[in-house]
């Protein structure tokens, strides 16, 4: 008798709908005169720090709440292991040098 086994990797996806609260006013940094509020997206990175979903723009908000489903497949985000942990980046549009957002919350 033989018997074969395989490790099963899970498969399917993953969906989130976010939103954030009293984010920083990144854009407060401007001085006391500033009057405009951040303009968060948030991006979902791999285990390999690759963002995989980049999220709408919320202009001028601090407690933002995206209205859009995405769906990501399990095996691009952790190659299927649920145990890894992923990166849900929340950062200001135009609080930018170089093309690299300042993070407002992770």
């Amino acid at each position: 008798m033989a018997v074969h086994m395989e490790e099963t990797v899970p498969t399917g996806t993953l969906q989130l709908k976010l939103r954030g609260k009293d984010l920083e006013n990144v854009d407060s940094r401007l001085g006391k005169m500033a009057i405009r509020k951040s303009d968060p997206f948030y991006e979902i990175k791999n285990t390999r720090g690759t963002a995989l979903y980049t999220s709408e723009i919320i202009p001028n908000n601090l407690n933002p709440e995206w209205n859009e489903s995405n769906t990501i497949d399990i095996n691009e985000l952790c190659g299927g292991n649920l145990e890894e942990t992923v990166q849900v980046v929340v950062m200001d549009h135009d609080d930018h040098k170089d093309g690299d957002p300042s993070p407002t919350a992770t």
